[in-house]
């Protein structure tokens, strides 16, 4: 007798549970480090033993937090260009000390990083936090002591201006013991646009 009550206490339950646990019911936790700016985000995950989905554009709602966190690095003086790269590596989730790989600059999204020519008072690099219309770049970059907003307009390297609106900020100024063909404005000095790793 006292074996059948035991059995029926221990089986009972697990017969009665059986209706209450749906499959629908078995989603996973939220975690920490599937959280981007403070939402999850678990379409960033990538494949176990699969390569890098770097191709694949961050939610709308990551661009716009990353776009404000990188507002929130504008005017700043207490950054040097390690400083910047530390900064914003660490809101896109990106390795800043790693080139990351050659993208075309019609691909180029915020956190992405623009190179420039070595030349005196010139940034060797920049961050992107958007591109606008017509393909001009909007980056952040140490320039003259601060952390400035930068135009470059890649499709037309030597245009100052186009259509009422500045599309290459001048990185450099002119100096009357320049070469003669001294490069100024940000499409001049562009060399390429790098992803980093993320």
């Amino acid at each position: 007798m006292f074996v059948r009550l035991l059995t029926l206490a221990l089986v009972t339950p697990l017969v009665g549970c059986s209706s209450l646990v749906r499959p629908d019911d078995l989603r996973p936790a939220p975690h920490p480090l599937l959280e981007a700016f403070g939402r999850a985000s678990a379409g960033h995950l990538r494949p176990l033993g699969g390569t890098a989905t770097d191709d694949t554009p961050p939610p709308r709602a990551d661009r716009r937090a990353l776009r404000r966190a990188l507002d929130g690095l504008e005017g700043r003086r207490d950054l040097d260009p390690a400083g910047l790269d530390r900064a914003v590596g660490r809101a896109a989730g990106v390795d800043a000390r790693a080139d990351g790989r050659r993208i075309a600059p019609s691909e180029a999204r915020a956190g992405d990083m623009l190179v420039f020519a070595e030349a005196p008072g010139v940034p060797r690099r920049a961050w992107v936090r958007a591109r606008k219309a017509r393909g001009v770049i909007e980056a952040l970059a140490v320039t003259r002591g601060a952390v400035r907003r930068i135009v470059v307009d890649p499709a037309h390297p030597d245009a100052r201006r186009r259509g009422g609106h500045i599309v290459n900020t001048f990185l450099r100024a002119r100096r009357p013991d320049d070469d003669p063909g001294a490069r100024y404005l940000a499409g001049q000095l562009l060399i390429e646009v790098r992803r980093p790793t993320r």
